[in-house]
Formats: structure tokens, C-alpha cells, sequence
């Protein structure tokens, strides 16, 4: 019997067939992730020599360059931990996060780099945060050996203005090829002022999937439309437009509602900056859910297997709109022949702040060709949740 791994991609991940998302953690020393530093952007790296604690009894562990604040930090616990002193908070390690400090002179730069352990295609995910309240500037550059040569892919000015005007993150998502040994390299510079402190990067990289949906194309897999109940009722969106004129977003609906689901077609990240909505590039495989403004209203993306086989279905939720209150989701599945919920998921401001702002499952599921999964979104009594951001995609083992 084959068995099949359905991912949530920018989500987390699971099977070791799909090479599982991969996030830094600073007590390991296999190679995948390395911190250090450099006194120019790119080739230029020296691992970081000293380590110990953050401070003495913390959790967080620092490594530095002979005891300097030139350092690479990271929460060890899996609980978020606080430095009241210099009101600094570090999130749990399952976060990835890395907080980078560069020396205090120009060309001082704090890296952390992903290697690849096989070659393809991957996604990568870096967001930036200000850790300190003293914080007033930094430059983030980030680079990569694709192809055997250094080249810088993103030059990016971390100040206090654009924190502001992207509500206190900064974020990148692309794709890159890689092939075995070729890297991803996150580099912090002062920016002409020491006084930025800690900056937080937290870095996701993973494997492409082999099969993610693709809202432009009629497919026999995935589909997208809606229902006026969980699970078996469903009706196919049957409007296709862009979701702003212009942009490479791609909405289907019902009937020129937003009662529909989005995806980006281009390879890069767009931004409606009018709704502070960031959708990833195509290939993350992300459709945005928008249900109905009604009760029982719901929206729906499915997965239909087309061979039996046994399935490990994982997924993570994001809201993408900063008016976000509240949703609800169901997951559906009609394996063994009767449609069921697996489970309703209360998609909450508090649930998403006290989860790191994801909120992730993981299931295994036994199909049958023809059966299917389906991720469903109810308002939940509240017509202003907006988008909700789910990324799926299916390898075969």
C-alpha cells in the first residue's frame, strides 16, 4: 500500500518523504544550522567561538564572539522566557527564532545560515521583529551560494518606521533551488547606530511538495468552493477574477462575494497593503479562506486522494488580516464511506497570540481512492475575521 503525506506547508510538517520544515535550534551541531559572523555580507563567515548562558540560570543560550554582544541568542525551553531587564522576550525554541546582535562598528555583520541536505526546491520563510525597546535601526541582508557563487537576494532596512507600517514584522518568503551543501545566509549589520539591540529572525526552510494546489487550473486532487453546512455539502466557486485589479492574486467565489478562497500565481510575495494581507508566493501552495458573512456560511478547500493509501494530513492556520477577531474551522473527512468532523478548531485572537500566532493539527488518515479531507471556514457569529491563511501540498512516499 502506498502511503501518501498531505503538509501544510508554511505550516509545519511532517513526514520525513517530504524532507519536514526545518526552524534553527542553537544546541545542535549537525551542520543544517550554523551561526557566526562576518565583516562582509555573504562568503565572508566565522563560526561564533563562545557560548554559555544569557544570562545566568536563563534558558537562553548565547553564542558570541569572544564574549562580545557580537551573538547569535536562543530560548532552549519550550516555554517563552523574559529578560524584564532589558524588555526582551524569547520565544519558545519550536518557534525557530533566532535573535541576531551585530557588533557595534559598520561591516559587523551576525549571521545565521540553513544548508541544504538534499538537493531541490525550497521555501523560506524569515520574519523580522525589534526584540528591545531602545531599538532604533538595522540592515538585514540576505544571501545565498545558489548556483556556486554569493549572491545577495534581498537588501532590507529594519527601522523603526517600517516596523510601523507593517505592524511590527518584517517579512520575506521566496523560493529558492538548491542543491546538497548550497546555502541560505540571514545577516544583521548596525546600520551606522549600535544602539538596535537584539533583532529577532525567525526562519523556516522545507522541501517543496511535490503536488500543491494551484487555484488557476482545474485539478482532479484539490478543489475549492463552498457549502451551507460542514462536510458534505459543497458547491465549486464559480467566479474566477483577480482579488485587486492587477495583482497576481487569483479569487474564486460565489457570485462576486469575498465568500471565497485566493491564492497567489507569482513567485514572489504580494502585499494588499490596503488590508495589511501578505500572501506567499504560489509555490508555498497557500489558499486564503474568506466564508460567508452569513451563519453556516462556509468555505472550503478539499484534497481528494486518487489512490488508497494512508495519510498524514498536517495543518496550520494563520490569520492574514489585522482585523481579525475570530473564525471556526472544521476538518472533514468522508473516510470509511460516512462524511465526519475530525475536529472544530477555534480560530481566536488569543488562541493565535498564545500559540505564536499559528495554530496547527496533524492527523493520519486511512483513504480510499475517490475519498477526500476538507478544511472548512465558518465566521463563527463574526462577519470581520477575514482571511484565513491555509497552506496545504501532498508528496507521495
Amino acid at each position: 500500500m502506498r502511503k501518501l503525506s498531505l503538509i501544510a506547508l508554511l505550516l509545519g510538517f511532517l513526514c520525513p518523504f517530504f524532507l519536514l520544515a526545518q526552524t534553527p535550534d542553537i544546541t545542535q551541531t549537525d551542520g543544517t544550522w550554523t551561526y557566526g559572523w562576518g565583516n562582509s555580507g555573504g562568503e565572508d563567515f566565522h563560526d561564533f567561538d563562545g557560548s554559555g548562558d544569557y544570562v545566568a540560570g536563563s534558558p537562553v543560550i548565547k553564542r558570541d564572539k569572544a564574549g562580545s554582544y557580537w551573538s547569535a541568542a536562543q530560548n532552549t525551553s519550550e516555554t517563552a522566557w523574559q529578560d524584564t531587564r532589558n524588555s526582551v522576550t524569547f520565544p519558545p525554541i519550536s518557534i525557530g527564532a533566532i535573535a541576531l546582535h551585530p557588533g557595534n562598528k559598520a561591516n559587523e555583520y551576525a549571521k545565521v545560515r540553513y544548508t541544504a541536505p538534499a538537493s531541490g526546491e525550497y521555501n523560506v520563510s524569515v520574519k523580522f521583529e525589534a526584540l528591545d525597546e531602545q531599538f532604533t535601526r538595522a540592515k538585514a541582508e540576505i544571501w545565498t551560494n545558489s548556483g556556486a557563487s554569493w549572491e545577495q537576494k534581498h537588501l532590507i532596512a529594519l527601522t523603526v518606521e517600517e516596523y510601523e507600517g507593517h505592524h511590527g514584522k518584517i517579512e520575506r518568503k521566496f523560493t529558492i533551488r538548491l542543491s546538497k551543501g548550497e546555502m541560505i545566509s540571514v545577516e544583521l549589520e548596525c546600520d551606522g547606530d549600535f544602539y538596535n539591540d537584539y533583532t529577532l529572525v525567525t526562519l523556516e526552510a522545507k522541501k517543496k511538495a511535490d503536488d500543491i494546489p494551484d487555484i488557476s487550473k482545474t485539478s482532479e486532487r484539490w478543489s475549492y468552493g463552498y457549502g451551507n453546512s460542514g462536510g458534505e455539502d459543497f458547491h465549486p466557486f464559480e467566479g474566477s477574477r483577480d482579488y485587486t485589479a492587477g495583482s497576481p492574486v487569483i479569487k474564486r467565489d460565489k457570485a462576486g462575494t469575498w465568500w471565497s478562497a485566493a491564492q497567489n500565481t507569482s513567485d514572489t510575495q504580494w502585499e494588499d497593503t490596503g488590508h495589511s494581507v501578505t500572501f506567499p508566493p504560489k509555490s508555498f501552495g497557500a489558499i486564503a479562506l474568506h466564508p460567508g458573512q452569513n451563519q453556516n456560511e462556509y468555505s472550503k478547500v478539499r484534497y481528494t486522494a486518487l489512490a488508497d493509501g494512508q495519510y498524514t494530513f498536517a495543518v496550520r492556520f494563520n490569520a492574514l488580516d489585522e482585523q481579525f477577531t475570530k473564525a471556526k474551522a472544521e476538518v472533514w473527512t468522508n473516510s470509511g464511506g460516512s462524511w465526519n468532523n475530525k475536529e472544530t478548531i477555534a480560530l481566536t485572537a488569543e488562541a493565535y497570540e498564545s500559540n505564536w500566532e499559528r495554530i496547527e493539527r496533524e492527523y493520519t488518515i486511512n483513504l480510499k481512492a475517490g475519498e477526500i479531507i476538507s478544511v472548512e471556514l465558518e465566521r463563527d457569529g463574526n462577519y470581520q475575521n477575514d482571511f484565513t491563511l491555509v497552506t496545504l501540498g501532498v508528496t507521495e512516499e
